[in-house]
């Protein structure tokens, strides 16, 4: 649903655009440049101002293209957050995307070689996020994403934090600082606060808060990576924590 002065527009987007493939997912909606866009697994849709009707967003040549190639084609993002006036995206699913030129594999630019494919595509993995050129979210440079390397962990979502952005892993906490791509810095803050869900992850105040499988976590600018106490014991008075058995 968008609203915009006196005019409601309301939009099935499952019934448009289907649900994802493998499961469902909530959508998460951001908004850069007076534009709203939304992450719906399969892909990423953009809002028009006028019509408020969504429609899908691809990646294109950017301004630097023909210097530093730039990826093509839809992104499966299943998050997306604003920081530092660029688009961040969490991938649901691991993608080769092709380029709008052929990638150099001498170019500096190139830190990561298992990153170009020998057919020359560029491989995100889902342990991986990327993030597009300032107030251009379909313009993303071919290496313009950060690696989590945690032992297989995935991405799970992305929340603005402590004048930086929180990366929650399925298994624990990062911290991206920095205000620019020159001093932007990855480091841990937990192993073993991961988030379970990506609708789970929300911004109270200074705090963000989300769900690991039997927890509930929070991330305080004094107090870092908390655990909320006993609440496990709470809400097993209200979930059935038992396994599924396979038929």
């Amino acid at each position: 649903t968008a609203t915009r002065r006196s005019t409601t527009v309301i939009v099935n987007l499952s019934e448009y655009y289907g649900e994802h493939p493998k499961r469902e997912r909530l959508y998460r909606f951001a908004t850069l440049g007076g534009t709203i866009y939304l992450a719906g697994g399969q892909q990423v849709f953009q809002v028009d101002n006028n019509s408020l009707v969504p429609t899908q967003m691809l990646c294109e040549t950017g301004r630097e293209s023909g210097t530093i190639p730039y990826i093509i084609g839809r992104i499966p993002a299943r998050d997306l957050v604003v920081h530092n006036d660029r688009m961040f995206y969490v991938l649901d699913e691991t993608m080769d995307f092709a380029t709008d030129f052929e990638v150099d594999t001498s170019d500096p630019y190139v830190y990561n070689m298992g990153q170009v494919q020998t057919n020359g595509m560029i491989r995100y993995t889902t342990n991986m996020y990327m993030f597009s050129d300032p107030y251009e979210p379909n313009h993303v440079k071919f290496y313009s994403g950060f690696t989590v390397d945690d032992d297989g962990a995935e991405v799970v979502g992305l929340a603005p934090w402590n004048s930086g952005l929180l990366v929650l892993t399925n298994k624990s906490s990062w911290f991206l600082s920095g205000d620019s791509t020159d001093t932007w810095a990855q480091t841990k803050l937990s192993g073993y606060s991961g988030c379970v869900a990506t609708g789970s992850i929300a911004s109270v105040g200074n705090q963000v808060w989300w769900l690991d499988t039997y927890n509930i976590w929070y991330a305080d600018p004094s107090e870092g990576i908390q655990q909320v106490p006993n609440i496990a014991k709470f809400l097993r008075k209200y979930v059935d924590w038992t396994p599924p058995r396979l038929a």
